[in-house]
């Protein structure tokens, strides 16, 4: 099957019950600034894809057992997803001419996947995602796989019964097809795979394919924004990702649907959205579940490289920033794929058998696999005749909210890149200051992500969680009792953010959050440059100057592998880890600092915390960086 590019034209969704797309010829403007002096081509291309794949298959082969199926090495079990993973992973690289002696190993592991999908032994398995993986499989080993091997693995995938196997279905079609969520989007993209290829019962003595398609991605259209992002349970925004590849997939093969041009269309302005939430580096936001995997930014690679076929008639520059990023994001993972031994499926320095960071799902095999496959379909995806041209990360500056849904502010200058929680997910972050990253840094050297009091996921043995969530963010008294800006939940806190100056050299914005339980209010100003960022504080209790402020700051000890120095004096804290130096300032004569003893980790990696007490004052502070060690 050959790829057709999206239309670049926007289509009103006004009958579909959408607004305008809020972010309409945001990127546009930005792509179109004259470009740093010092900017070049990565000089990438679809083998950067496909040399990681390749990595990852290589071993995974090892993992192989006698019926096909793939044990994780780690826990030594089958995880649901891994095998299908497995199958397309090696697949599109025998398609592209690799690791062809694998074919056997592939074709058998091949057979064990439809096999327990047509008998239905794969329902305790997660088969909602298999579809997609065994189909993009099918069509990479067409005319490679024996004649006899093919049949029979596509006679078995002919005979599996949707609502009968998978997991996210209402047979009876009623009210909860709109209370289903990323599983049914996953099976949904499978199964206009299916249907392309014919694996099913011709006279449909059961829902399959395009109707399947249809009847359930209808209902999944209550989970659209306006800016084409997905909501799935808690906003996480890996799923507002990784749903929308799945069912842009088969659409950008052809697949023809009732949805189709609402899909499209909603598609182009997440896809749009996602291009400005994307930090110089590559790297996806951080936020709620499954986050901080390597898989993330490849989902992103495979969404931008059809992107940017949507525009490379059209909008060359256009198209050119969407192949870009795609690259940038396949390199960011390399410090953690091809650097370390054995490579991390997430992003720290932990041995994987220490479980940490991970959601009781993401073990080893199973995220490690899922970024080979999508390495694999972002090679697919991939244009090479596309010509890169700079980011809106790049180029900068500018700040954008994602209010209502996911409650996040992002501000990028050019170099820096800031993301901030107003409301957050306390299974996973905290409200406040969650990330700042200056280009060419390591990800985690000021701050990846913030710090969650009670964690959905794992951590290594001798690794303590916080015991309050922890952001960049200010603490303060009411009365006798200490309250923190990183503990507002939903419902408890609102807030309007004011853009003030947007520059490539200088974002300026005020978040304006109101606390209804204490009253407190808290105006935090961001002045975001390439090297540095500066927080201002003015925090009033009822009116009145808060007292007993006290800022705090997550600081860097280890990311399970390499170790930070940090000095903290008077009026700084200058730290240095894996070459690159930074430091945190303030005036020693507002504020008094104190760097704890106490530990705390999240995804990726351990913490102190500095406080600095401001007493009554307002705060500032200032967050810079110093460049690589000389």
């Amino acid at each position: 099957m050959n790829i057709k590019p999206f239309s670049p034209t926007p289509v009103a969704l006004t009958k579909q019950g959408f607004g305008p797309f809020p972010l309409e010829g945001r990127v546009e403007q930005l792509i179109a600034q004259t470009p740093p002096g010092d900017w070049k081509p990565t000089g990438m291309t679809r083998d950067l894809y496909l040399d990681l794949s390749e990595r990852i298959v290589r071993l995974a082969v090892e993992w192989v057992d006698d019926k096909g199926a793939v044990i994780d090495p780690v826990t030594g079990e089958e995880w649901n997803q891994t095998t299908p993973r497995f199958v397309s992973s090696a697949a599109v690289l025998i398609h592209f001419g690799r690791c062809t002696e694998y074919l056997d190993i592939v074709c058998k592991s091949m057979a064990y996947c439809a096999g327990r999908l047509a008998d239905g032994s794969a329902h305790t398995m997660a088969p909602d995602f298999w579809m997609r993986e065994l189909m993009t499989a099918d069509m990479c080993l067409d005319g490679i796989a024996p004649v006899d091997l093919q049949k029979a693995w596509r006679e078995d995938l002919s005979k599996t019964n949707c609502e009968k196997v998978y997991v996210g279905v209402d047979p009876k079609h009623g009210e909860k097809l709109h209370h289903l969520h990323n599983w049914t989007i996953y099976a949904a993209g499978g199964e206009a795979l299916r249907e392309m290829a014919n694996l099913g019962p011709k006279d449909r003595p059961w829902v399959w394919g395009r109707e399947f398609f249809d009847i359930y991605m209808g209902p999944q259209l209550d989970h659209m924004t306006d800016f084409g992002m997905y909501r799935d349970p808690g906003d996480p925004i890996t799923y507002d990702v990784t749903t929308r590849l799945q069912f842009t997939t088969p659409l950008a093969y052809g697949f023809e649907s009732k949805h189709r041009q609402t899909y499209v269309e909603l598609q182009r302005r997440g896809s749009l959205t996602a291009l400005l939430f994307t930090d110089t580096d590559g790297f996806i936001p951080y936020g709620g579940r499954s986050s901080g995997f390597q898989f993330q930014e490849m989902m992103l690679a495979c969404i931008y490289e059809l992107e940017a076929r949507r525009y490379k008639d059209s909008n060359p520059q256009l198209a050119g920033a969407f192949k870009r990023q795609a690259r940038l994001g396949a390199m960011a993972t390399r410090r953690w794929l091809w650097d370390m031994k054995p490579w991390r499926h997430i992003k720290n320095g932990f041995d994987p058998n220490d479980h940490h960071g991970i959601d009781g799902y993401g073990q080893y095999s199973v995220y490690s696999l899922l970024t080979s496959s999508f390495m694999g379909l972002a090679a697919l995806f991939a244009d090479d005749t596309i010509s890169e041209a700079p980011t809106p990360a790049e180029l900068g500056g500018y700040a954008i909210e994602l209010p209502k849904a996911f409650n996040k502010v992002f501000a990028l200058s050019r170099g820096c890149y800031v993301e901030i929680d107003t409301v957050a997910d306390f299974n996973h972050d905290a409200t406040g200051i969650g990330r700042i990253h200056f280009a060419g840094t390591p990800f985690e050297m000021v701050l990846s992500m913030p710090f969650t009091h009670h964690p959905k996921y794992k951590f290594a043995p001798g690794v303590e969680h916080a015991r309050q969530p922890i952001a960049i963010a200010p603490t303060w008294l009411v009365g006798d009792k200490r309250v923190s800006l990183a503990s507002f939940a939903e419902d408890q806190v609102t807030n309007t953010t004011t853009v003030h100056e947007q520059s490539a050299d200088l974002v300026k914005l005020t978040i304006d959050y109101q606390h209804t339980q204490s009253p407190s209010r808290i105006a935090e100003t961001l002045c975001v440059s390439p090297d540095k960022v500066i927080i201002q504080s003015q925090i009033t209790v009822d009116g009145k100057a808060a007292q007993g402020v006290v800022y705090h700051i997550p600081v860097l000890v280890t990311d399970g592998y390499s170790k930070s120095n940090v000095v903290l004096e008077a009026c700084k804290l200058v730290g240095e880890y894996r070459g690159y130096r930074w430091q945190v300032t303030w005036d020693a004569d507002a504020a008094k600092a104190k760097l704890g003893d106490d530990e705390f980790a999240n995804r990726h990696a351990v913490c102190r915390l500095l406080q600095l007490d401001f007493g009554s004052s307002p705060v500032k502070v200032s967050i810079e960086n110093l460049g690589p060690v000389k």
